[in-house]
């Protein structure tokens, strides 16, 4: 089920998945994701982080952690997942980006999930 880029505004969280598969792929390829597998209950650990980038794949806005929520200071395995999830963005930065589809995420929030399948 292939999208065909748009030439018109609209919705475009179309767009904005194959923007977060296109991240995925640059972190998993440059290896600055160091999984949480090593960690005690790691299936519990999944981490989702909010960022925005600029058109040369820079960060805009920085990273922050959006799930889970809040973190109990007592949970240092989910802190250490957050840290890593966070670390892994800004190791990447720059990300190489199209400029010419800057319109498929100028100003949006883009969210990444670390979890068991990254």
């Amino acid at each position: 089920n292939e999208q065909k880029p748009r030439q018109a505004a609209g919705d475009r969280t179309g767009n904005t998945a194959s923007v977060v598969d296109y991240l995925r792929a640059q972190i998993r390829e440059r290896d600055c994701w160091r999984s949480v597998k090593d960690l005690p209950d790691w299936e519990r650990l999944d981490v989702s982080i909010r960022f925005q980038l600029d058109s040369k794949g820079r960060l805009s806005r920085p990273a922050e952690v959006v799930r889970p929520r809040f973190i109990p200071s007592g949970d240092k395995f989910m802190i250490v997942a957050a840290d890593r999830a966070i670390r892994a963005i800004n190791l990447c930065e720059p990300f190489e980006m199209p400029e010419e589809e800057y319109e498929l995420w100028r100003n949006q929030d883009i969210v990444l999930t670390f979890d068991e399948q990254f």
